[in-house]
Formats: structure tokens, C-alpha cells, sequence
């Protein structure tokens, strides 16, 4: 659901000065919450240029130029978490004097003159204040976060010593959209990031955005960190993770204080047979093994493909079912880390394995192979699944020739058949004129798919069917005739043959391999390593 509100123009005189009144209010009541984070307190000090009267067109020139590090946040202004990260900035600047460059970057909303919840006006200000001094900019956010609702933003302009004329000189300049301008093309350059955005001397920060993770960071890029307090008392650890030495177990003794240190010792031995199925398209037992071997240093590794006889002889004793599977010696219950994974595992005779679901094992090695084949579980209503459908669709004859793909529309049902409900009708209906259209017109199924997806969710399919040369009457009455009831009783019945149940959405590879759905991956990767296989 979308959350900006709209507010519709009243038809009636009466009402508009209640309506304006309403938006000015709201305006204002956005602009406070999104600095009611900054605490006043931490910061009182931090401002050491003794400033007299603001110049908005002034900016501060740094005395080491040369050591300057970028601190840079791309964020909306109405964004729940500005003054989160306005208070941690300007906490950052004042550990970090002269050397680090902390700058809010605001990124523009898309809203017209109507939207409540638009703050760009506000935006602007805040663009202004910050460009002349940032504890400036941050004494505003707390001198607004202290008001009341419906107070002037002159008040606080003229808390923090700014008077009207010179903002408006600001405004006016040239100043503010050349900051949008920069601000939108260094978002360009990052595309995939979602807001906000925190970057460290152009980079991502990716790790915890906390101050002390914050100040880690810097701290490992500053020249001479001792001589800064902030680095002095940093913790040498914050958790086990943070300790890690190859072949050792390493432990952060008193995390996150004055005296944190790491120690290590020597590991449990620990026994491990990994089974590998073979093929595998989309296992993730690297992924894994890296985490087994951080967590449990003393593993001594054997693997097993899927089809020899010693794997072969496993999978029997230990009535595995799914792959890759983990089978561990009876000595991971004595390492240190084990209580923290125990939920993890259970007990098979003399060894211990690893979840299936835990560690996302994904081939069903009791299945027999189907090579070459895809068979994709889907409804009307999974758009991701839809989509790699007609990606599938399209591929070119040559790959379409080579794979043989099958569709299974997914119904609820009982001993009885469908189970048809309120909450799945319109989607059940509509997955019927699929399969239908796709049984009968293949030829025009990827143009009504094309058009479904560019219009999904849409009531008006006979539209659609005209658009791909389709007769709607044709359809409808196909799908609830004895066709229909057929094809519907077609795709229960392989439903009942998946590996998983309940299933909604998933592609199966070869009979055995499962892949959700809504997991990106490349389509056309996999489809050539099926055809190399």
C-alpha cells in the first residue's frame, strides 16, 4: 500500500482555507519528525570556527586539504531516519575535525503541489544551511524537532542566528540546484543501492551503521589515528567474528569495551563428509563451507560426489533425501561454537547432520533424472515466476527444441479437487484462461503473457485477448467447460508428484533441483549449462 497521501481540491470555497491550513501543518510536522533523532547535547561543543554572523554563500576552506575524507549519506528528506543520521554526522565531524568532509546529500521526491507528506521545499533549506556550515544545518534539525506543529521556520532560522533575507539570497541563487544536479549524479552511480546511502570516500558502507562501526572505519583511514580520542578507545573487537585466524578458533574476550583483545586456540578436530549431487545448478555448498569452517576451524573435509558407491552407501544409511548434505563427527558437539548452531542439526545413528532447510540443500537425490527438462509451478498471480516464463518462451527455437519445458498452474485442493475460495479466485480464474490459452493457442499464449504482465492484475482480459488476435467468448467458455475441468485436473494431479507441499511458485530442473521462483539468477546461463551437461 502505497503511504503518501493525497489530498483531493475541495469543490467547495468554504472549505479551502481548512485544506491549506491541513497541508502547512502537515509540512511542518514532517519536517519535525525527520530531525527528532538529533540529540543537542552531544554537539554543543563541536562548532570551533568561531563564526560570527552566517554567509550562506561562504563555505568553510579545510586546513588539510590534502587529508580530506568523504562522509557522504543520499537520502530523501522526509526519510524516517534523517535525524539518525544528521546526529551521527555530526558526531563523526566533531570526532574527526578538519580532516573528514561529513555531507547530507538529498535526493529530490517525486510530488506535486497536493502531496501531504512533499518535503522538498524544506529540502531546499536544509540544502542551504548545510552548504554554509553543518552544525549549523544540525541546529536546526534539533531547534525544529523542539517546536510545535504549525510553527514558522523563521522561528528557528532565527534561533541558529539566520534572518529570511539571507535564505532567500540563497534560494535564489544558483546554489541549490547546482547541489541537486551533483547530488543526482553521484546516485547515478550506484543504481542498485538502495536509500539511504552512507559512502565512505565514494565507497558503500557496508557494514553496521552504527557510530563505533562508523568510527572503526575512519579510523583505518585517518594518518596518525592515535592522535584522535575517538580511535584511543576504540574496542580491538566487537565480536567472534571480528577474531579470526586460519586453522585457529578465535574469541573476543570483553567485545565492545576499552579492554576487548581477541585470543585463539587450538580447535576440536572435527570430522566432515560433504556429498555433492551431481548436477548441481544452483547448490550453494561453497558458500557454506566457508561459514563451517569460520564457526568450526577443526574441520577435517572429505567430499563425496552424489554417484559414487561410498556416497551412494551413505545416502542409504542415513536415509538422506536431500543434497548436498553435511555429516559430521560426533566431536562438533564439543566445540565451542556448537551451542550457537545446535537447533541446526539432528542426530542420524552415530553422526550429526545439517538441516536441509537450514543450509538450503535444494536437490531431491531420491527423484529420478529428467534430463533436459524444466518444469515451472506457477499461478496467474507470481509475477516473477510469469516473467521467467515468457523469458523462457522467447528463447530461441534452437534452446526451445533442446529443453523441454513444462507449465503447472498451482490450485488449492483437497480430496475433492479445487478448492476454490474468495481469496484466490479472481487469481485461479485467471490462471484457468492461461492454461487454456496456452493449451489451445500457443501460438498467441507469449503475446497475451506479454500483454498480462504489462498489465497485471488487470479485470479487463478480454481486452487483452482481442489485442493478440484472441476471441475472449472462445476462452471463457473453454475454461469452464469439460476442456477446462480437465486441464485443471491435469495439473492437480502433477502438483501432487512435486517434492514440496504446499507449492505456489517454483521451477523444478531435471525432476530434482529446486529454485524459488522470486531468486534472481540468469535463465539463459542455465539453460546453456543444462545443454553442456
Amino acid at each position: 500500500m502505497n503511504e503518501e497521501g493525497h489530498i483531493e481540491p475541495s469543490k467547495g470555497d468554504a472549505l479551502r482555507p481548512q485544506l491549506k491550513v491541513t497541508i502547512i501543518a502537515y509540512l511542518f510536522w514532517v519536517m519535525t519528525a525527520t530531525c527528532l533523532y538529533a540529540d543537542p547535547d552531544e554537539h554543543e561543543n563541536a562548532r570551533t570556527d568561531g563564526a560570527g554572523p552566517t554567509q550562506l554563500m561562504e563555505k568553510a576552506v579545510p586546513t588539510k586539504a590534502d587529508e580530506r575524507i568523504e562522509l557522504d549519506l543520499l537520502i530523501t528528506y522526509s526519510d524516517r531516519y534523517l535525524g539518525f543520521y544528521v546526529g551521527l554526522f555530526g558526531d563523526m565531524q566533531a570526532a574527526f575535525p578538519n580532516v573528514l568532509k561529513a555531507r547530507i546529500r538529498f535526493m529530490p521526491e517525486e510530488c506535486g503541489p497536493a502531496d501531504q507528506n512533499c518535503s522538498n521545499e524544506i529540502m531546499k533549506i536544509g540544502l542551504c544551511l548545510q552548504n554554509r556550515d553543518y552544525e549549523l544545518f544540525r541546529q536546526f534539525c534539533v531547534c525544529q524537532a523542539e517546536q510545535i506543529i504549525g510553527t514558522p521556520t523563521s522561528h528557528c532560522l532565527e534561533q541558529i542566528g539566520l534572518s529570511a533575507a539571507e535564505l532567500q539570497a540563497c534560494l535564489k541563487s544558483g546554489l541549490v540546484p547546482a547541489e541537486l544536479a551533483e547530488n543526482q549524479a553521484l546516485r547515478q552511480a550506484y543504481p542498485d543501492q538502495n536509500l539511504p546511502l552512507v559512502l565512505l570516500n565514494g565507497e558503500p558502507f557496508k557494514e553496521r551503521q552504527t557510530r563505533i562501526e562508523l568510527e572503526r572505519a575512519i579510523c583505518r583511514l585517518v594518518t596518525g589515528p592515535l592522535s584522535y580520542e575517538s580511535c584511543r578507545e576504540l574496542p580491538a573487537c566487537l565480536s567472534h567474528a571480528e577474531c579470526q585466524q586460519p586453522g585457529l578458533l578465535g574469541m573476543c574476550e570483553h567485545a565492545g569495551t576499552p579492554e576487548a583483545h581477541c585470543i585463539y586456540k587450538e580447535p576440536i578436530a572435527v570430522p566432515l563428509t560433504l556429498i555433492i549431487p551431481e548436477p548441481g545448478y544452483f547448490t550453494n555448498q561453497v558458500e557454506i563451507m566457508d561459514l563451517n569452517y569460520r564457526n568450526f576451524p577443526g574441520i577435517q573435509l572429505r567430499e563425496l560426489t552424489e554417484n559414487s558407491p561410498e556416497a551412494q552407501a551413505l545416502i542409504k544409511k542415513y536415509e538422506i533425501t536431500v543434497l548436498p548434505a553435511y555429516l559430521f563427527g560426533e566431536s562438533i558437539e564439543q566445540t565451542y561454537r556448537f551451542s550457537t548452531f545446535r537447533d541446526g542439526f539432528y542426530r542420524k545413528h552415530d553422526l550429526l547432520l545439517f538441516s536441509p532447510d537450514r543450509v538450503g540443500a535444494t536437490v531431491f537425490c531420491r527423484r529420478p533424472r529428467e534430463e533436459k527438462t524444466l518444469q515451472l509451478v506457477l499461478n496467474s498471480y507470481s509475477k516473477p515466476a510469469l516473467e521467467l516464463l515468457l523469458d523462457l518462451l522467447t528463447q530461441p527455437i534452437s534452446i526451445r527444441d533442446a529443453i523441454k519445458l513444462k507449465v503447472n498452474y498451482s490450485f488449492r485442493y483437497d480430496q475433492n479437487g479445487w478448492k476454490a475460495d474468495e481469496t484466490t479466485r479472481a487469481a485461479d480464474e485467471e490462471s484457468l484462461r492461461q492454461m487454456i490459452i496456452a493449451h489451445e493457442f500457443p501460438q498467441q499464449f507469449p503475446c497475451y503473457l506479454e500483454a498480462w504482465l504489462n498489465n497485471f492484475g488487470t479485470t479487463y482480459w478480454t481486452d487483452l485477448c482481442y489485442r493478440c488476435s484472441l476471441d475472449p467468448w472462445r476462452v471463457r467458455d473453454l475454461a469452464t467447460g469439460p476442456k477446462g475441468r480437465e486441464l485443471l485436473q491435469e495439473t492437480i494431479r502433477a502438483q501432487q508428484l512435486l517434492p514440496l507441499k504446499p507449492v505456489r511458485t517454483i521451477l523444478l530442473i531435471e525432476n530434482r533441483e529446486i529454485v524459488r521462483t522470486d531468486t534472481p539468477f540468469n535463465p539463459e546461463k542455465l539453460l546453456q549449462q543444462m545443454l553442456r551437461q
